[in-house]
C-alpha cells in the first residue's frame, strides 16, 4: 500500500479510529465522512494536481478535510490556525491554491481571487461556498504525487513550502510504527497539532499504518490530563516537552498503573527526570524536521539521559552523517548532520535554488543543524548552524522577527535571540534601538507585534538598549549578545505585563 487513501481503504471498518469525548468513531464511519467531504470537493471541481489550504482549528475538521484533499489526488496546505496578516498572504501567494476549505471562525481574513474555491468546515462537514474558476478531474493518486504541503522556516527567514509525497507519508508511518511496535489494539494520545509533522507524522501516519486509534480529548489542560489518561488509557504518547513540564507542574499525582508503553519526547535531564522518575512515563526520544517528514533519528527506550542524545536510524536502510565542507566526519567530531531516508521530501514547492541546497545526491537531506556520531552510531544533537528558536515545539527564524521589528518607522536596529525556558525550550527575546526621540513602549511594540505575527512568534521579551554590540566587520556580535543579553534580566516581559491586564504572546 502506497498511497494513503489506499491505506484508509483496507483498514477493518468495525476498528476504532477516534476516540473523542462525544463517542467513538469507527474506520468505516470515518471512510464514510471523508468520502462526503471528498465528494463535495469533487463537484466544486478540486481533482488532481491541485493544492487546497485547509485551515481550521479542530484536530478532527482538519483530518477529514486532509484525507478527503488527499483522496481525490490533490496536496494539502497545511496552515497554522495563528497565521495571519501577511504571514498568511504570503503562505496564500506561495502555495497558489486552486481552493481553500476553513472554519467558519477562521475564514474571514482568509483573501483570494475569485477563481479560488471556498468551502466551510464544520466538524469536517464540507459547505460549498464558491466553486473552482476551472475544475480539475480527480484522480487515484500515485505514490510519487503530492499529498500534503507544509510550511517550515526550517533555516531560512522566509517559510518555506515542503512537499511530501504519499511515498514519504506512507513509509514513515510504517517505520514509526514498526520502531515502536505498534499495532491495532494501540491508541496514539493526540495533542500535537495536525497542521505540521508534530501530530501528523508521528501519529496520524502510524495510525493509518496499523488501523490503530488516536484518542483525541480536545485541547491541552495539564489539570486535566491524568484524567484523559485514566479515561482512554492511551498507549503511546509523541509529545514536545512542555507538555510533560506542564503535566509536572500542574497535574498532580499520576495513577498508580500508567497505560502507556512508549513516550516520545525531545528531552533534557532535568525533563527525563521528571518525566521517567517523577511521573513514571517510559520515555524515549526522536530527531527530525518537516523536510524528512518527522524522521531523523530515534531510541525508544532512554533509561539513563545523555545530554544531546537523540538515538539512532529508524531502519539499516537510513543513514545519518555527520559532514564538513562537503566531506564526512569521523565519530566524535561536530559537523553538520545529514539524513537519508524514503521519507524525504520532493523539494520545497516552486523553489529550485533551495531545494539544490538542502537535497544532496543520495538523496541525502542537509538538516542545518550540528551533531556528531559516537563509535556506535547514535546521534547527538549540538545546536544549529542558524539563528533558529525554538519555541514550545515551533520553529521560529530569528531573521523573520528581526526584519518584521525593523519595519516599524520607530525602530533603528533590532536582533532576535532565544532565552532558555523551562516550559516552552526556548523564548523569544528582541533587542531593539529606537530612532532618536521615538516615544515607543515595549507595550506599544509587543501589541504591534502581536496585530501582525502569529502568536508563537511573537518576543516575549524586549529590551530597548542605546546600541548592538557589533564585530569589526560591522554585523551583530551575536555570540556576545548571547553571552550578556540572552537573559530575561533587563527586559520587558510581555507575561508579567498579562498578569496585570496586559496583552500576551
Amino acid at each position: 500500500m502506497t498511497t494513503l487513501d489506499a491505506q484508509l481503504d483496507r483498514l477493518p471498518g468495525a476498528a476504532t479510529a477516534l476516540r473523542l469525548p462525544a463517542g467513538d468513531v469507527t474506520y468505516g464511519e470515518l471512510r464514510a465522512r471523508v468520502d462526503a467531504a471528498a465528494g463535495e470537493l469533487a463537484r466544486g471541481g478540486v481533482g488532481g494536481g491541485d493544492r487546497v489550504l485547509v485551515r481550521a482549528g479542530d484536530d478532527v475538521s482538519r483530518l477529514i478535510a486532509s484525507l478527503a484533499v488527499q483522496r481525490l489526488g490533490a496536496a494539502v496546505v497545511a496552515i497554522n490556525p495563528l497565521t495571519i496578516g501577511r504571514e498568511l498572504a504570503y503562505v496564500i501567494e506561495r502555495s497558489d491554491p486552486a481552493a481553500v476549505v476553513c472554519d467558519e471562525a477562521l475564514a474571514h481574513d482568509v483573501d483570494v481571487d475569485t477563481a479560488v474555491g471556498r468551502w466551510a468546515n464544520e466538524d469536517g462537514r464540507l459547505t460549498g461556498v464558491r466553486p473552482c474558476g476551472s475544475a480539475t478531474a480527480p484522480r487515484v493518486p500515485a505514490a510519487a504525487d503530492a499529498a500534503s504541503i507544509l510550511f517550515t522556516s526550517g533555516s531560512s527567514a522566509r517559510p518555506r513550502a515542503v512537499v511530501l509525497s504519499h511515498h514519504a507519508h506512507v513509509t514513515m508511518g510504517r517505520d514509526l510504527a514498526g520502531v515502536l511496535g505498534v499495532t491495532g489494539a494501540d491508541a496514539f494520545l493526540l495533542y500535537s497539532p495536525l497542521f505540521h509533522v508534530g501530530g501528523w507524522a508521528t501519529a496520524v501516519l502510524p495510525a493509518l499504518a496499523t488501523g490503530c486509534a488516536l484518542v483525541v480529548p480536545g485541547p491541552f489542560s495539564a489539570t486535566r490530563f491524568w484524567d484523559d489518561v485514566e479515561r482512554w488509557r492511551p498507549t503511546l504518547w509523541t509529545t514536545g516537552l512542555a507538555f510533560i513540564e506542564m503535566v509536572a507542574a500542574r497535574g498532580g499525582e499520576p495513577p498508580a498503573r500508567l497505560p502507556f508503553r512508549h513516550v516520545l519526547s525531545n528531552l533534557r535531564a532535568d525533563t527525563h527526570e521528571l518525566g521517567r522518575h517523577h511521573l513514571g512515563l517510559p520515555l524515549g526520544t526522536y530527531y527530525g524536521l518537516t523536510e524528512n517528514n518527522g524522521r531523523g533519528t530515534i531510541d525508544a527506550d532512554v533509561e539513563t539521559y545523555e545530554p544531546g542524545y537523540v538515538g539512532r536510524p529508524y531502519t539499516p536502510a537510513d543513514g545519518v552523517r555527520i559532514m564538513r565542507a562537503g566531506e564526512p566526519l569521523t565519530a566524535g567530531e561536530v559537523g553538520e548532520i545529514e539524513l537519508h531516508g524514503e521519507s524525504a521530501m520532493s523539494g520545497y514547492f516552486r523553489d529550485p535554488e533551495a531545494t539544490r541546497s538542502v537535497l544532496r545526491p543520495g538523496p541525502w537531506i542537509a538538516t542545518g543543524d550540528l551533531g556528531l556520531l559516537d563509535d556506535a552510531g547514535r546521534l547527538f544533537f549540538r545546536g544549529r548552524l542558524k539563528n533558529m528558536i525554538k519555541r514550545s515545539g515551533e520553529n521560529v527564524a530569528a531573521e523573520e522577527v528581526e526584519l518584521f521589528l525593523l519595519e516599524h518607522p520607530q525602530v533603528r536596529d533590532a536582533t532576535v535571540v532565544a532565552v532558555p525556558d523551562r516550559i516552552r525550550e526556548e523564548e523569544i527575546k528582541a533587542l531593539v534601538v529606537l530612532e532618536h526621540g521615538a516615544e515607543l513602549s515595549p507595550e506599544d511594540l509587543h501589541r504591534h507585534c502581536a496585530e501582525h505575527m502569529a502568536r508563537f512568534k511573537v518576543p516575549r521579551y524586549l529590551q530597548f538598549v542605546d546600541a548592538l554590540p557589533r564585530t569589526v566587520s560591522g554585523k551583530p556580535d551575536i555570540g556576545t549578545i548571547r553571552r550578556t543579553l540572552a537573559t530575561p534580566h533587563g527586559a520587558w516581559d510581555s507575561e508579567k505585563t498579562a498578569t496585570r491586564g496586559g496583552a500576551s504572546a
